[in-house]
């Protein structure tokens, strides 16, 4: 992996260098990059939601249009109901709500999102979705979403949840909606479970693989030690 580009000579290993980022300092990071991408690991029950979603937060307070992508519906709600618990906190409430649209296959499917600062509105058409989408601060829907061609350039950034879950092809498409991406997963997590014909490697997972992510000498990183990530990409909660 090539290292993120990154605007006014923001300095990434002030943040990947830490034991445990925190979500502002990882918005900070984002907030930094320049038509580019980070990486964002761990394993289960080490605070990748929690960190996502208050980085989303923060993200949305700095003037962003955030994404919210994923292989399921249900990993895109467990990720925007952490962040309706958490909206209060950054003065979201009734008077002044947060705008999510979320592209659902029936409107009975939208989640049920706790608190009153949270303002869902929910479509069931692409294009309907892809028409509305910058007038919200948040915008969710799986990778047939943001791959349509009319979201192209409707998001700030672009946070992929679950990302050892996607394709390499799939987040390739997904990411013309964005300035900037975000891949967030569990490293040893198994390759998506759907299956499609993809030309040489564009069906791997976009994380790779453990057994290639050990073989990969692209960084110097990986070069001095295979079993540790590479500087643009840490660990949170560990």
């Amino acid at each position: 992996l090539c290292a993120p580009r990154l605007r006014e000579d923001f300095d990434l290993t002030s943040v990947s260098s830490q034991p445990s980022p925190s979500p502002e300092q990882i918005a900070d990071a984002i907030h930094h990059l320049d038509r580019s991408y980070l990486v964002i690991q761990g394993p289960p029950g080490t605070g990748k939601t929690y960190s996502s979603a208050n980085a989303v937060l923060h993200l949305v307070a700095m003037g962003h249009r955030v994404g919210i992508t994923a292989n399921t519906h249900a990993a895109v709600h467990q990720l925007l109901s952490e962040i309706a618990l958490h909206a209060p906190k950054y003065g979201y409430s009734k008077d002044a709500q947060l705008k999510v649209g979320l592209k659902v296959n029936d409107i009975d499917d939208a989640p049920t999102l706790s608190g009153e600062a949270i303002a869902l509105s929910a479509e069931t058409d692409n294009k309907r979705m892809a028409s509305k989408a910058k007038t919200f601060d948040i915008v969710g829907g799986t990778s047939f979403l943001f791959a349509n061609a009319d979201m192209r350039d409707s998001v700030t950034t672009l946070v992929i949840d679950e990302a050892g879950q996607l394709s390499l092809a799939d987040t390739l498409a997904v990411s013309l909606a964005a300035q900037n991406v975000v891949l967030v997963g569990d490293p040893q997590q198994l390759k998506q479970p759907t299956r499609a014909a993809h030309p040489g490697t564009s069906g791997c997972s976009v994380t790779g693989s453990p057994e290639r992510r050990s073989r990969r000498r692209s960084t110097a990183a990986e070069a001095t030690d295979s079993r540790r990530p590479p500087r643009h990409i840490w660990s949170v909660g560990t």
